[in-house]
């Protein structure tokens, strides 16, 4: 079975169809069906994405990027966290944050986890960026 993410500008969601039944994936932190498209790192290097990134950001606001899809295709790396970042390496977390909650719901409810996942590339997106946003998930195995 494949997941459903729609990786957006703002927020991020998950679903997936089985049969004729759409279901919608909760975050597990907050319990609405969709997460910031955000993430913070720490000087640990620790990478939070979605809610927990949100409620660090006031604690060191220069550990935290939102919108990170905006600078997908910058060749200029973000430093975060004391560590130079490109775009799709933040993308990528978000992107796996988003599956592992799905497949944390897939196995509290006795199913098999997701064995790939389809995600949503805006049409506008030129051929580099719509490659670096499946280049961000095949990293991540999807």
């Amino acid at each position: 079975m494949r997941l459903g993410i729609d990786f957006g500008t703002c927020f991020s969601s998950a679903a997936f169809l089985e049969g004729d039944i759409l279901t919608l994936i909760k975050d597990p932190a907050s319990l609405v069906f969709s997460i910031p498209s955000s993430v913070f790192v720490t000087f640990q290097g620790q990478i939070l994405s979605g809610k927990a990134a949100n409620n660090q950001r006031l604690r060191d606001p220069l550990c935290y990027r939102r919108e990170i899809r905006r600078d997908l295709g910058n060749t200029h790396p973000l430093l975060l966290g004391g560590k130079a970042w490109l775009p799709e390496q933040l993308v990528m977390h978000v992107l796996r944050k988003t599956k592992h909650d799905a497949d944390a719901f897939m196995i509290s409810s006795g199913h098999p986890t997701f064995t790939g996942a389809v995600i949503t590339i805006p049409a506008t997106y030129q051929q580099h960026k719509h490659g670096l946003m499946c280049q961000a998930a095949i990293k991540d195995k999807f």
